[in-house]
């Protein structure tokens, strides 16, 4: 199977983990730290993984795999209250969940509030037009995905492959 082979330089993280950082990236930016743990099938990719995220003030998990599906929300949790989306790779549906007042949690009932906004198009459509209206204003960078983003996106990427000691043949070009 290809998505197993290190040949393609492949594996849950570089497959599917990349779209659970990228998102941390644009909310929070650098982290200062991070801790990464997984699962390396016998072929010498990871199955699966783990990565804790330390930020100034805060810090934060992802999850991701490629041998186990998984149905839990995304979440960030606040002193106020935790914002859900069902999914992080094409949302359909987010909601507020303010904080009840007492501390215990047995204070007065809080209402959830849907925040969804419908998008009338497949999950594809604003990747697209925003590559087609780049290459139509001659930029060579998008304002919404910048490079940086997808630098530190990248680093985080190789450090999580170095702490779990995932490297393919095409690390040696380097």
């Amino acid at each position: 199977m290809n998505a197993f082979n290190p040949a393609y330089s492949n594996g849950a993280m570089m497959d599917i983990g990349i779209y659970t950082i990228y998102p941390m990236v644009v909310l929070f930016g650098r982290p200062r730290a991070i801790q990464a743990s997984g699962f390396v099938l016998h072929s010498g990719v990871d199955g699966q993984g783990a990565v804790n995220f330390a930020y100034e003030g805060m810090n934060a998990t992802i999850l991701y795999s490629k041998i186990a599906n998984s149905s839990l929300p995304t979440e960030i949790e606040g002193e106020s209250g935790n914002l859900m989306a069902d999914r992080i790779n094409q949302i359909n549906r987010v909601t507020w969940h303010p904080r009840p007042a007492a501390a215990s949690g047995k204070g007065p009932a809080t209402e959830v509030v849907d925040l969804t906004v419908p998008t009338p198009h497949d999950e594809y459509y604003y990747e697209v037009a925003e590559f087609l209206d780049l290459i139509a204003a001659g930029k060579r960078e998008s304002a919404i995905n910048s490079h940086a983003n997808s630098l530190i996106t990248m680093e985080i990427i190789d450090e999580v492959r170095r702490q779990l000691g995932v490297v393919y043949p095409a690390d040696a070009s380097r």
